[in-house]
């Protein structure tokens, strides 16, 4: 037996067995981002809330990545009180103005949710949630899943970043976007990130720093990032962008205001597949 392949983790089985579909591009919470074709990001699923009162309509204010036909992956900190029980998932939609792609949009109730058994709301530590749905997703060009990054230590520096969202795009008026919006940013070291947060003195929700599990990026400019409302969305690495390949390494988690001086952090994917595996891929 191929040694290699006997100790295959299920999430590089999974990663697989998307590339092989693949299909080549037809059309080669963000601040100051650049709206994104449908299709461009399949794999992006927005998280809907159930408002009282109000059965019909949803209150779409987290974001999350679909890894698999039954799972879509985002924070924890979207999803762990009562306030916040996710209802359904929306994807294959970019813009929600649009009547078409509305028509065409995929939502499936969420049954179960799970948070990471060592997150707290206290912190922002093991920031991490899967949304069980109700039933499989059909995959389409609009609809697709992402391969997680299994490496644990930062890419290159020299890789392509994108973060993508609905969340606040005026930091003045909390105007949120209908339109999904990406930004390119670049990883910031653990070490000038935690630098960062001191300096600011932001360290009430991270008693330990910022640490392995968790990653920091931001744009050189201080203009382009993740705001309030793209909580729980994929950071995501560029591995040939042509056929949308994609790899989602980090999960927005938290930061200071927007498109300031200060990163904003994310959970680290590799540090928790074990933790991801164990619910999608047991």
């Amino acid at each position: 037996m191929d040694r290699a392949k006997e100790v295959e983790r299920p999430a590089v089985r999974a990663c697989r067995l998307i590339e092989e579909n693949l299909a080549v591009d037809a059309v080669a919470h963000i601040l100051d981002g650049v709206p994104v074709s449908l299709g461009e990001y399949p794999h992006m699923a927005a998280i809907g809330f159930s408002i009282i009162g109000n059965e019909d309509e949803y209150d779409f204010r987290c974001g999350g990545t679909l890894i698999d036909p039954r799972f879509v992956l985002t924070a924890a900190h979207c999803v762990n009180s009562r306030e916040s029980v996710p209802a359904v998932v929306r994807m294959g939609v970019v813009d929600f103005t649009d009547e078409e792609q509305m028509d065409d949009r995929v939502e499936i109730p969420v049954i179960k949710t799970h948070i990471h058994e060592n997150y707290s709301s206290g912190s922002n530590y093991n920031d991490i949630a899967l949304l069980q749905l109700e039933r499989n997703v059909t995959y389409t060009l609009d609809v697709f899943p992402i391969c997680l990054y299994t490496n644990i230590e930062d890419p290159p520096v020299d890789s392509i970043l994108y973060v993508i969202g609905w969340g606040v795009v005026d930091v003045t008026t909390r105007r949120k976007s209908d339109v999904l919006l990406k930004a390119k940013l670049k990883i910031t070291p653990l070490s000038a990130c935690n630098r960062s947060y001191a300096e600011q003195g932001l360290t009430r929700h991270i008693s330990q720093g910022i640490i392995s599990s968790q990653m920091c990026a931001q744009d050189d400019s201080e203009m382009k990032d993740a705001c309030q409302g793209d909580s729980g969305g994929p950071l995501n690495l560029v591995v040939n962008e042509t056929t949308k390949n994609y790899r989602i390494i980090g999960i927005v988690s938290a930061g200071f205001s927007c498109g300031t001086e200060t990163p904003g952090f994310y959970t680290r994917v590799a540090a928790f597949l074990d933790y991801i595996e164990s619910i999608v891929w047991p």
